[in-house]
């Protein structure tokens, strides 16, 4: 007992003896040039054992936390996905995205420095605890459409995988998602800031499509899910795709048990994910580039209230009038006429202004106040005609609801003011 206690402090001394400059050369190094050195000690034995390369085309890198395996797909130069070749986004060339997107700076799309991300997560939630364990990241290169995948095979290697993203995306200035301002961006963050780092991705402009799908497709399809959008504007359907909400449980299968399967489905379902961004990218920006086209007069009518917003009258007045020609609800003609009245107003065309209120009060569908109001201070104001102005009023007060006190109370005072100059 005393020879092995001995033994164990002479061991303990010559190792508090050792030199400080010779300490270096018992751990692993980070590469330098010339020098075919591992950053990191890897686990081959645990990667063979589960055997993801051997499922998904793809390598493992080396980092200073340990090996990330990076996946690759190529399409070809004719790849079309559902009815979208994916090559046309190069026909991309003018602002209407960047201002669509309310980018700090709209600026022209470029495809050469605009990237494509999805993530797939070890939750559903968010939050500190879950885990962007594979995060794919789409763009054009020459004449190919390309997808990174970028996969922690287990959480010790995250932060290797954080900083090979952070290099990858570098030369980029825009950031193309689905639903990323509410989930995977803020998730990102989150994993970078736990890490005592910047997320890169803060420095690029973001374009969520998620908002100009529903501004554009809201009023024609049931939902604007990225999977509806596949089908009905894209005509993509997916064929043994992992759904969405087993994608935790193949990852956490995966750590506990080694089995690729069905992961390695999760790749196939990451890369369709960011093809279709870049699909429908295109078709958005088709959308709001031309009327032309066979579109549904719901649809003409959602690009006019974009175009509007975005400060385009004359643009949004046709595609207003081209919703009007087409077969809608009573209910949604009367919304056209009362935006493509108020366009006219702005733009200081009376008549036709006038012409479209007199349309709405003439309507048998539902009532609504404003033509009525408007009618009434065009011709007290504009054209003078007060009696033509209380008739308007005493019309309105006919089928008003009862139920709208304060509205009777305003039409009530308008109308004895107008009474009060017709008598002067």
């Amino acid at each position: 007992m005393r020879d092995l206690k001995g033994k164990l402090q002479r061991l303990s001394g010559e190792e508090s003896s050792r030199p400080a400059s010779q300490r270096p050369a018992l751990t692993r190094r980070y590469n330098r040039p010339g020098i075919n050195q591992k950053l990191h000690p890897d686990d081959s034995f645990s990667r063979a054992r589960r055997g993801m390369h051997e499922f998904v085309d793809g390598e493992y890198v080396n980092t200073h936390f340990g090996d990330v395996f990076i996946a690759k797909v190529r399409y070809p130069k004719d790849s079309v996905h559902g009815n979208v070749p994916l090559l046309s986004m190069k026909q991309i060339s003018d602002r209407w995205l960047s201002r669509w997107g309310k980018f700090a700076k709209p600026s022209r799309f470029d495809y050469r420095t605009t990237i494509f991300v999805d993530t797939e997560t070890s939750g559903l939630a968010g939050g500190g605890g879950t885990i962007p364990f594979l995060i794919g990241i789409g763009y054009l290169y020459r004449n190919q459409f390309c997808v990174e995948q970028f996969f922690a095979d287990s959480h010790a290697v995250e932060e290797g995988m954080l900083d090979m993203v952070t290099e990858f995306i570098r030369p980029f200035d825009t950031v193309v998602t689905f639903n990323g301002k509410t989930f995977d961006m803020p998730l990102l963050e989150t994993r970078y800031i736990l890490k005592r780092k910047q997320s890169p991705f803060v420095l690029l402009n973001h374009l969520d499509l998620l908002y100009p799908s529903r501004q554009l497709w809201g009023l024609t399809l049931e939902d604007c899910k990225l999977r509806t959008l596949e089908r009905r504007v894209l005509g993509f359907h997916r064929y043994d795709d992992l759904p969405g909400e087993d994608v935790p449980y193949a990852y956490f299968n995966y750590l506990r048990r080694g089995n690729p399967d069905p992961l390695y489905r999760v790749f196939q379902h990451n890369a369709d994910d960011i093809a279709s961004l870049a699909a429908i990218l295109f078709r958005l920006w088709q959308a709001i580039k031309a009327s032309e086209g066979e579109q549904t007069p719901q649809i003409h009518f959602s690009r006019g209230m974009i175009l509007h917003r975005l400060g385009e009258k004359s643009k949004a007045v046709q595609s207003f009038e081209r919703a009007r020609e087409g077969e809608i609800s009573s209910g949604r003609k009367l919304q056209v006429l009362l935006h493509l009245a108020m366009l006219h107003k702005s733009e200081g065309r009376w008549r036709e202004a006038e012409a479209l209120w007199l349309e709405m009060t003439g309507e048998p569908g539902p009532f609504h106040l404003l033509p009525y109001v408007e009618l009434a201070k065009y011709y007290e104001h504009r054209t003078k005609d007060l009696h033509r102005a209380r008739k308007i009023i005493e019309s309105c007060l006919n089928r008003i609801s009862e139920h709208r006190i304060r509205d009777i109370d305003e039409l009530n005072y308008r109308l004895s003011r107008l009474m009060r100059k017709i008598e002067k």
